[in-house]
């Protein structure tokens, strides 16, 4: 009974939803954007605490330390060699532009895209 129930009312919510706007409204538009932005502050704020000495760059001891403070899992229990150094290796290659060796905020702002090598 109740399987037939949903069978029957969830189309109609479905429905009722994209053609009233309700997921694909600009007042949800307006959402995400937000979101964006405020995630973007964030990430400005964040690079704020680990410019420790408080001269616009990350250096690599700055950046290793952001890296080994990150939460969740560290990558380099579950594959020894993805350690915190080789991470900033890579992190370093794609976020230093200008190849100072030093991350500006700047550079650390810019969205960067990893691809799996194949």
């Amino acid at each position: 009974m109740f399987y037939r129930k949903i069978m029957t009312i969830g189309p109609m919510l479905v429905f009722a939803l994209f053609s009233s706007g309700g997921l694909l409204s600009d007042g949800h538009k307006k959402d995400m954007k937000i979101d964006k932005s405020e995630k973007m502050k964030k990430r400005g704020d964040y690079f704020s605490v680990w410019d420790r000495n408080g001269d616009g760059h990350l250096e690599n001891s700055e950046f290793l330390g952001m890296i080994r403070s990150q939460q969740g899992t560290p990558p380099w229990k579950k594959n020894p060699d993805w350690t915190p150094e080789s991470q900033l290796e890579s992190r370093m290659k794609k976020r230093d532009l200008n190849g100072d060796g030093l991350l500006s905020k700047e550079e650390f702002m810019k969205p960067v895209t990893w691809r799996k090598k194949k």
